[in-house]
Order: C-alpha cells, then structure tokens, then sequence
C-alpha cells in the first residue's frame, strides 16, 4: 500500500514538472518587424513561437499597389509557424489609371439634372423615387473620360413610369485647349579650357634662369606659366531652349520628377560612377572621361533612367530594369539593362532581374555573382533572350576555390548559353529555371556538372 502511494507521489511530481517545462517552452515569444519601403508605417507585434501570424495591417502607398510580404526575396506564407524573430519587408507595384474611352468630342458640359419619377404599383401605393445625377465630361487631346455618379433613395416595382424632365437651361462651356507636358531638361556635352599650372614648366624656367644670372646679385623668382587644358563635362540644365529629353514613364512620375530641383538629384553614369557634380545656376556639370549613353538618376528614394539615342539626338527617361547591390539590398543602384548591370557588378554582388532582357552581344562575366530573376505581376518569370553567340562567357574570370556564380528564377531562351573556354571554373548554380538552347557549342563534358540541377532543360 505504501509503494502504491509512492507511485502516486511521483507521478504527480512527474506531471507537474511536465507542464511547468511545457509551459515555459510554448510561452517563449518572437518579434515580427515591419519594413514597408515608403508605405505607412506598422508596429512591430510578439507572438508566441511555433503560431501563425492573423489581422496582419496592409500599408498604403500613394501611386502604389500592395503585393504581399516578403522575406529574403520570397513571398512570406501567412500558414508558416513562425519560430524566430523575422523582418517582413513590403512589395509594392504602380498602380495603373483608369482605362480611358477613345471618342471625339468638341464640347464640355458639366450637366445636373434631378429626374422625379412617379410609379404606381399593383396595389395603388405610390412611391416617388429621386435620383440625382451629376455628369462630368473633360476633352483631352485623344481621350474622353466619363464619371457619373448617382445617389438615389427608395425603389419599388416598376410598373408604368412617368418622367418629369427639368426645365433647366443648360449653358455652353468653351473646351479649353489640350495642353503638353513640357519637360524642361537639356543634356549636352561641352567643352571647357580650365586654367592649371605647369610645376614642371616652373622648374625648367627656373634652371634657365640660374644659368644666366651671372651678373645680377639677386635671383629673382620664376614666373608661374599659366597653361589651359580642354575638359569634356555633360551638362544638364532646367530650360526649354533646346530641351532634348522625352519620356517614357507615367505622368505621376515625371510630374514629381520635375518638380524637383537637379541639385538635389544623386546621379550615376553607366560605368557604374556616381558624379560629383559641379552646381552653376540652374545647371549641374558632370566630367565624362567616357562616352556616356545613359544616367541612373535618384531623387526621393524613386530611380529613373536617362537613356541616350544618338540616331534621334534625344535623352529619353525611362524606369529601370535591373539593379545591382549587396544580398541585404541596402546599397542597390538601379541602372537600364543587364548589359550595363553586368559591366558595373563587383564582386560577391547581386544583379536583379526588373523586366525581360534581350540580349545583342554576350555577357562577361568577371567575377563570381548571383542573377536572380524576380516574377511579374502575372506571377511569371521575367525571360532573358538571344539570338546568336553566347549568352555568358567565363573563360576569364577571377575566382577562389569555393567562389560560384548563382543563376536562378529565370526563364532563358538562347541561341548558346555559357561559354568555358580554357577556364576550369564549372561552380555554376543553376536554380529554378527553364533553359531553352537552339545551338550550344559548348561540348557536353563541359558542361555537366553544370547542366545537372537545371529544372527544366529542352535542346532545340
């Protein structure tokens, strides 16, 4: 009887300990932070490890849509028990405008009318329904865009209806002209002469003159000699004299960039430099030792690109479609294409993909990188193109024994993909991806390794 109560004891001590451990373990709690890139900001909340996340805020953001939450580059799963503290970083998309209606119109009425109809039901109740109608026309150059909005109070069965129409004059409004938007921005290179002076032009009058001075006591002191170099500098100036510059990007956009002032702007040339620039006025001059065809400007955490067309003589302001930076994306410069990205990336960097690429000439590859391809807003790769040669050649980069070069979701579709040549370098990771090739040169054996983890590979 006394060990049957002793089992007992320690059964329940057993029990108790149970719960005060379990307990302490499922109450521990996890961070989740919210980074919303320029939306309205969210307070961080704690919940317990091993719960899911609900009534999670969606921020806002003027001009943008909200796509969903982010970590490391993938969308967050709302499901997922979370069991550490997190950062859910926010994916924003433009919004788009209203479709507008072509029709050609000449003239703009704002029209009120209120309607009062009478309607007589089967059972001789009558019910008089009131509906306010207010009709807004506006002419733009190609376009009419229509709103109506009506606010109406009861209804009832219709049965036989009777209109009273207003009596109300309506009078003719002029349509005001359709007016441009003007952008007031010139790029042109020009050339300067800078004074500089010659150290080494000194030194030899100076020489000169000790050598004659045999008859005069005191030396006098060498001239400075003041000689000019021709420096080449590009040059943007806010006018309308031989304005240049075109755009490509929504008027909400080039609105706000114009509004801005150039001083303010941080820009950086397709070399991968970002200027110090020289302010006169309201010009800024850029030094260019090289033949620059496009800028990255950023102004208020927004990039845009100024590409050059030397055909049409005209710079035309474009949005990015790729960036470069570090994995942790706190440095990312966004530049026009991924020819340009894969000339500027360093070492260890990260290129991301924004838009599909067609590829004219192939790529480089210096060091080893990642490509990472980010999906549209139809949920769908972004797609990288060419029609002849090589995408990717590595034959001469630099690399350390466990260095590789990281490619992934991304769908491809390539006349040859990656050439080798005499490199032994093969510590090519390929993830996520679909791999369409019409002419590999590249010999089987080489390419093995490489070829291995591709998820979807078809040789035409």
């Amino acid at each position: 009887m006394d060990k049957i109560k002793e089992l007992r004891m320690t059964l329940i001590i057993l029990l108790i300990g149970v719960f005060f451990v379990s307990g302490c373990f499922f109450n521990s709690k996890h961070t989740v932070s919210f980074k919303t890139n320029g939306g309205t900001e969210i307070e961080n909340i704690s919940v317990k490890s091993g719960s899911k996340l609900s009534d999670v805020k969606i921020p806002t953001k003027e001009g943008y849509d909200f796509v969903g939450w982010y970590v490391d580059g993938e969308e967050f799963d709302m499901n997922s028990k979370i069991d550490a503290d997190i950062t859910l970083v926010a994916k924003w998309v433009k919004s788009t405008e209203e479709d507008e209606v072509p029709e050609e119109t000449e003239d703009k009425t704002t029209t009120t009318t209120t309607k009062a109809t009478k309607t007589t039901t089967a059972s001789d109740k009558t019910t008089v329904k009131t509906t306010k109608t207010t009709k807004k026309t506006s002419i733009t150059k190609n376009t009419t865009k229509t709103a109506t909005t009506t606010t109406s109070s009861t209804t009832t069965t219709k049965t036989t209806t009777k209109v009273l129409e207003p009596s109300v004059d309506v009078p003719d409004i002029k349509p005001e002209e359709p007016t441009e938007k003007v952008i007031d921005i010139k790029l042109e290179v020009i050339k300067l002469s800078e004074e500089i002076t010659s150290e080494e032009m000194e030194e030899s009058l100076k020489q000169e003159k000790e050598t004659e001075a045999t008859s005069t006591k005191d030396e006098e002191e060498p001239e400075k000699v003041i000689e000019f170099r021709e420096v080449r500098y590009l040059r943007i100036s806010r006018t309308t004299d031989g304005a240049n510059v075109e755009s490509n990007i929504d008027e909400i956009d080039l609105n706000a960039l114009l509004a801005s002032d150039i001083k303010d702007w941080t820009i950086t040339s397709n070399y991968g430099v970002t200027y110090k620039p020289i302010l006169r006025d309201e010009t800024i001059l850029l030094e260019e030792e090289k033949n620059v065809t496009s800028l990255t400007v950023e102004y208020n955490g927004f990039s845009y690109i100024f590409e050059y067309d030397s055909e049409k003589d005209t710079w035309y302001i474009k949005y990015p479609t790729v960036s470069v930076g570090s994995e942790n994306g706190l440095d990312l410069i966004y530049y026009n294409n991924l020819e340009t990205a894969i000339n500027v990336v360093r070492y260890g960097q990260v290129i991301k993909i924004l838009e599909d690429q067609e590829i004219k000439k192939t790529l480089n590859i210096k060091f080893p990188i990642t490509i990472d391809g980010e999906k549209n807003q139809a949920g769908e790769r972004y797609k990288i193109t060419n029609t002849e040669g090589y995408l990717f050649n590595l034959e001469n980069i630099k690399y350390n024994e466990e260095d590789e070069v990281v490619i992934k979701n991304i769908d491809f579709d390539v006349d040859s993909f990656i050439y080798l040549g005499e490199s032994e370098f093969t510590n090519v990771k390929l993830s996520n991806i679909s791999l369409k090739i019409k002419n590999n040169k590249t010999d089987k054996e080489d390419i093995e390794d490489i070829f291995k983890d591709i998820d979807v590979l078809s040789m035409l």
